[in-house]
């Protein structure tokens, strides 16, 4: 368990230095970031492995790529819509499933709890992600939205 912390630790130092959060800008063309501050002290609540995550969820919507990670047990690959922080202090992310694994037909909309993302799974692809997809509504009412993308 312990050499599997160091493992994760040393990962996400990885993440961090191959996409930092100062290479973000604040604000992006298609990114409507709705609650600067409050997603800064959201992700500093978080351990770790969330503040990466965070952080490269940020570079893809800004990329336009899409991410694949591994979540319960299931690889993904899905395009990031939106970020925020669930009413139990959670930080999840609205996504569209366009590939890997789901219980459910693919393609088809999820929402994912970062905590239960292993972050040595996660990366930004080098696909392009087609969003905002179809069906999207900005202001998801199952968080408090930090940054989404913008619907024309």
């Amino acid at each position: 368990m312990a050499d599997n912390a160091l493992l994760d630790l040393g990962h996400v130092f990885e993440l961090l230095k191959k996409y930092p959060p100062s290479q973000l800008p604040l604000e992006a063309e298609n990114i409507n970031d709705v609650k600067g501050l409050d997603v800064i002290e959201a992700i500093f609540k978080q351990g770790w492995p969330e503040r990466a995550l965070v952080a490269m969820l940020r570079k893809a919507m800004i990329d336009k790529k899409a991410v694949k990670f591994t979540y319960e047990g299931l690889p993904r690959t899905v395009e990031v819509h939106a970020f925020g922080e669930s009413s139990k202090g959670h930080l999840l992310f609205r996504g569209f499933q366009t590939a890997g694994e789901s219980e459910n037909q693919l393609p088809n909309w999820r929402l994912f709890n970062l905590s239960k993302i292993p972050v040595e799974s996660f990366d930004i692809t080098n696909v392009d992600s087609l969003a905002p997809r179809p069906g999207y509504k900005q202001g998801d009412s199952q968080m408090t939205v930090f940054s989404e993308l913008k619907v024309a």
